[in-house]
């Protein structure tokens, strides 16, 4: 069975990623094993990048980087990594290195969380 992963549009809609992916030229191939873990190799159409009009105005952070992101995973080593990257981006991050850690991080927080990427593998 093939996991189930979505897209979100800039109209609100969310797609399978596989149908957004291939509705761009690109591709998702999942390879699963057990004991092994899993490996998603995601491929991207070449686009041209524009030149950005100033600094402030980066097409890569001008749509977002005020999101609230709660990372859940049990290597320490990703959680930084994805920590430092999503809030040089702007984004609220919060980090938990298991499931019961998330809940208590969610329970705390008052404002809305925009997305929880976890790791399948995490435990608690």
């Amino acid at each position: 069975m093939r996991p189930l992963l979505f897209a979100v549009c800039k109209d609100g809609r969310e797609l399978p990623v596989e149908i957004a992916l291939g509705q761009s030229g690109g591709d998702i191939r999942v390879e699963s094993q057990v004991g092994a873990g899993t490996t998603f190799d995601i491929y991207l159409p070449a686009v041209a990048r524009p030149e950005p009009a100033d600094e402030d105005t980066h097409p890569a952070f001008a749509t977002g980087g005020r999101e609230t992101i709660l990372l859940v995973d049990d290597e320490p080593g990703v959680l930084q990594l994805a920590r430092h990257v999503l809030a040089s981006a702007g984004c609220t991050v919060l980090a938990a290195s298991s499931g019961g850690a998330a809940r208590q991080l969610l329970a705390r927080h008052s404002s809305p969380v925009h997305l929880i990427p976890i790791d399948a593998s995490c435990r608690g």
